[in-house]
């Protein structure tokens, strides 16, 4: 039976759906059909594996069906299978370049993979392509806070929120990249919003915990520079097998300057890196830290879980000191010093 119909694809990005219509004339068999129908129901149901069982073979039937391609490229986003993903709406792409969906699907794909420059470039299309889809807005602003751009990522969150007022993952972002621009109030206040709407939302559990954490008992730090360059440190503790790093803080030479991190328990991580100074003809950076690697920004960050790896965010070498009883959750001076001429460093700790 030949024949023009239109063609209902139903298009999954985390747990979102939406429907997208595409015309087509298509020269269908039965089994071309069933295959076809079989796929969609399984869309539908959020069947991936069935989903993906179904559409392959409709579009082995009929590899033309820039419907079935779309619908297979976000079951196996569902699925997680990213890099098969990233191929898969690829191809859907070449048959329909307007399939905003496809473009969304492999922009999640390839976020997950880490390859950020091409899950932004996806976004931007999607967005050109849609403008008024909220997904889009919190895939960037994720974006952003793996790149450490984190006010850019606000922005991004607030035009989801403009569009989704209730959006309890949109808010929860927002007050996540809140926290690591220092804005506990703001990000207070979005973490109560998230989870009135959605108590089960979990970035706005885990942000009620890092604010919880930051506010309670802990030793307050402050830095000193006894180094003839200045340096830039970040500091870190662990908590139930996750850390929790903050940074970065520049001291001048000789001088102190407060840190706003408070840490509990008696272990804290450190890591510092000076500015490059002349040694002989060479220019060299002297470093702080070489025990633990944990994933940081080269801008200011705050992050939970920072032993995870973020995409293209570099890892840093920490250290660790020990506090006596007595000064564990009083205020400590941590001492960064460097003597010329010996190849280890050291950190002094005193009591204020």
């Amino acid at each position: 039976m030949t024949g023009a119909r239109l063609c209902i694809a139903v298009v999954l990005l985390g747990f979102a759906f939406w429907t997208e219509s595409i015309g087509c004339a298509v020269a269908q068999s039965s089994s071309t059909l069933v295959a076809e129908q079989s796929c969609l129901n399984a869309a539908k149901q959020g069947n991936f594996t069935a989903s993906v069982t179904a559409c392959t073979q409709a579009l082995t039937l009929n590899p033309k069906n820039a419907t079935v391609a779309l619908v297979l490229c976000a079951a196996y986003t569902g699925q997680a299978n990213y890099s098969v993903a990233v191929a898969s709406c690829t191809q859907a792409i070449t048959l329909n370049a307007k399939a905003e969906g496809a473009y969304l699907n492999r922009c999640d794909a390839n976020l997950n993979l880490g390859n950020l420059a091409d899950a932004a470039s996806d976004c931007s299309q999607a967005m050109t392509l849609n403008p008024k889809d909220v997904n889009v807005y919190i895939n960037l602003g994720t974006i952003y806070v793996k790149q450490g751009n984190f006010a850019g990522a606000i922005t991004r969150y607030d035009q989801a929120i403009a569009l989704a007022p209730n959006s309890a993952m949109a808010i929860a972002n927002r007050g996540l990249a809140n926290v690591a621009l220092g804005n506990k109030d703001a990000a207070l206040a979005d973490f109560q919003n998230a989870l009135k709407i959605d108590p089960s939302n979990q970035p706005a559990q885990k942000g009620m915990a890092l604010i919880r954490t930051a506010s309670g008992p802990g030793s307050e730090i402050s830095i000193c520079n006894d180094f003839s360059t200045r340096i830039y440190v970040a500091f870190a503790f662990q908590n139930q097998g996750h850390f929790t790093a903050a940074g970065w803080w520049d001291v001048d030479p000789n001088k102190c300057v407060p840190a706003d991190f408070s840490f509990p328990g008696a272990t804290l991580y450190y890591t510092a890196d000076s500015d490059k100074f002349k040694e002989g003809s060479d220019s060299v950076q002297e470093h702080w830290g070489n025990e633990t690697s944990l994933y940081v920004s080269s801008q200011k960050f705050n992050f939970d879980s920072a032993e995870q790896k973020r995409g293209e965010t570099p890892s840093e070498k920490f250290s660790s000191i020990e506090l006596t009883a007595q000064q564990q959750g009083k205020p400590v001076v941590i001492t960064f010093h460097f003597t010329q001429g010996q190849t280890t460093t050291d950190v002094v700790i005193k009591k204020q």
